[in-house]
């Protein structure tokens, strides 16, 4: 009798909690398509050619760094005709090649220790926090080592409300589309 009452305790629990986990998946999702459909408005992205957005999908460096570009406007009047990429990896002939110009213009990109800028790779959470932390004049607040310090800044500004991401996570376009409309919110450091 005891054994059957614990089990029924049991049932009960897992089922709360796999509801618990698919309203929290659903949340998720929700967000990711509000944030993203929030984008397409402004026209920070635009969908494939069969209209979808492909937000499960991971994202690239480069495309990140195209959308941060986007998103401060950067692409628009910003001279750098006197800018030289000293990433090896990238080429005039990259798609990517002037918006990651722009982006060392800004200083919004480091590349790694081997000169290299890996553009299509995908890009990691503590890497695109990095880039927002940046373009949003944060960075010589920061204090730790990490990733920890960028993650930790990016949860105090506001930057990843909404997703709860491990440390080495590729980014998908969806929880990006979400960095980015929150970074939107968040008042630039000093003003």
């Amino acid at each position: 009798m005891k054994k059957l009452f614990i089990i029924k305790i049991f049932l009960v629990l897992a089922i709360i909690y796999a509801f618990m986990t698919t309203v929290s998946a659903s949340d998720t999702l929700n967000l990711q398509n509000e944030s993203a459909d929030t984008l397409v408005r402004l026209k920070l992205i635009q969908g494939y050619e069969d209209g979808s957005l492909r937000l499960q999908d991971k994202i690239k460096r480069s495309e990140f760094i195209a959308l941060v570009v986007r998103m401060a406007g950067l692409d628009k009047n910003t001279d750098i005709s006197g800018v030289n990429i000293v990433f090896k990896d990238i080429t005039s002939s990259h798609w990517a090649y002037n918006y990651v110009k722009i982006a060392i213009k800004n200083k919004l990109v480091n590349g790694y220790p081997d000169n290299t800028f890996a553009p299509d790779n995908f890009v990691t959470y503590p890497e695109a926090m990095a880039v927002l932390i940046r373009l949003l004049g944060y960075e010589g607040t920061m204090s730790g080592n990490w990733p920890d310090n960028v993650i930790n800044l990016s949860s105090q500004l506001g930057i990843n409300k909404g997703l709860s991401l491990p440390q080495d996570r590729q980014l998908t376009r969806g929880e990006t589309a979400v960095l980015v409309k929150n970074s939107l919110s968040i008042d630039l450091y000093g003003l």
